[in-house]
């Protein structure tokens, strides 16, 4: 039998009946509800942590401005990649990741506050900078 035929085999297999969890460190909706449950019972309550999400679409890529900020520096090897615990320096994704930024702060400038958007400039500046600088070592 061809590879090919195997291939469109295994994908017009039916699904197992059981439904498995690709991601076994998640908890299902009813186990969540039977743990909120045990620690009422035992007089404690379960911390909502839905009050630290953000709000708005503003505040989300806020947030993914300040990520990408983190793996630029990283990627130019200024800061340690927090995955492996090392000095990290690879230009192109330092590149991508400030290019990324720079559009998102583009993106989301007209929706922000003056000061916020002063801020936001200085940081694609400094990125930028540093770019530059680690890019001719």
């Amino acid at each position: 039998m061809s590879e090919e035929i195997k291939n469109e085999q295994i994908l017009n297999e039916e699904p197992a009946a059981e439904e498995v969890n690709p991601f076994p460190e998640q908890i299902s909706e009813a186990e969540a509800e039977k743990i909120a449950e045990e620690l009422k019972a035992g007089g404690q309550e379960a911390f909502d942590f839905s009050a630290l999400l953000p709000d708005t679409i503003e505040e989300i890529l806020k947030i993914q401005i300040f990520n990408l900020q983190e793996w630029a520096f990283v990627y130019m090897g200024l800061q340690l990649n927090p995955k492996t615990k090392k000095i990290t320096k690879d230009i192109r994704q330092a590149k991508l990741a400030i290019d990324a930024l720079s559009a998102t702060v583009e993106v989301v400038m007209p929706h922000l506050p003056e000061k916020e958007q002063r801020e936001l400039k200085t940081m694609v500046t400094n990125l930028r900078m540093n770019f530059i600088s680690k890019s001719q070592e």
